[in-house]
């Protein structure tokens, strides 16, 4: 059973999933293609283990999406527990789903803006799906991509996280825009994105909807941000059209990503 358990030296809290170290390590017995039509074995493959396993209605014509078979968070009652007074932990509630990509040869770094539109489409929807649950605090669509990123499975595939831990980078985030707010009376994101606009020094490629810039102060090397022009609280007010600049700007990165940095292993996560 994963847990939360909290740092007493710094009051972090950190998910202990014992079950993810059972999970298979397909990296360890082949190398990393971006150009797979085939995986033998495969539990994700259409046919394999999961795809027995698939979430009725929620597919598309290009992913599907099962349940986490090593899940860091389940859906199972909160419960509280104390020793000493020093170490508090929680049980791990929340979903933890994967959306995986039909065809084998579909890494990210080769979506065509079509089939990154309909990721994204489906990444909405679950964000959707649980907006309205108060047990949950946060939610978390993301994409290893490659071996060094942690991804431990060779077949493309997203990630969906919904917990009541929120994670510390987005905690920040909202935090730092929250205190902006209180002093400007304006959205930061938008702010930001309005003078990166005006200023395109670190502009990457821009449409009518999406921009997607380098980080100013980026934490590791080619961080990116890509974003909406128009101010959203949450992904689950974008619409199709705006998703549909958003995967062509984040299309055009990705070839970037291929093409001058020989496909690098990546993460990509949407905060919202």
């Amino acid at each position: 059973m994963p847990k939360i358990r909290q740092n007493p030296l710094t009051d972090e809290w950190s998910v202990i999933a014992p079950k993810r170290a059972s999970r298979p390590e397909e990296y360890a017995m082949r190398p990393f293609s971006s150009h797979m039509s085939h995986l033998d074995n495969c539990p994700l493959c259409i046919g394999g283990e999961a795809w027995n396993d698939r979430l009725s209605g929620i597919a598309s014509q290009h992913f599907f999406v099962i349940p986490n078979k090593y899940p860091a968070f389940v859906e199972t009652p909160r419960m509280e527990q104390r020793e000493s007074g020093l170490f508090n932990e929680i049980g791990s509630f929340g979903e933890h789903q994967v959306i995986v990509a039909s065809d084998p040869a579909d890494a990210l770094n080769l979506l065509s803006s079509r089939k990154l539109l309909d990721l994204l489409i489906i990444l909405r929807d679950r964000v959707v799906a649980y907006q309205d649950q108060q047990s949950i605090s946060a939610v978390l669509p993301f994409y290893n991509h490659g071996q060094e990123s942690g991804a431990s499975i060779a077949h493309p595939h997203a990630q969906f996280v919904a917990s009541l831990l929120i994670p510390p980078l987005l905690e920040r985030e909202i935090n730092v825009s929250s205190h902006y707010f209180s002093h400007h009376n304006r959205c930061l994101l938008c702010d930001l994105t309005t003078y990166q606009m005006k200023h395109p020094n670190r502009l990457i490629n821009a449409n009518n909807q999406a921009a997607a810039f380098t980080a100013f102060a980026p934490r590791f090397p080619f961080e990116v941000l890509i974003t909406l022009l128009k101010h959203h609280s949450s992904i689950n007010q974008v619409t199709n059209d705006e998703m549909s600049d958003l995967a062509s700007v984040m299309h055009h990165v990705l070839q970037k990503f291929n093409n001058k940095l020989n496909n690098p292993s990546f993460n990509w996560y949407i905060h919202t």
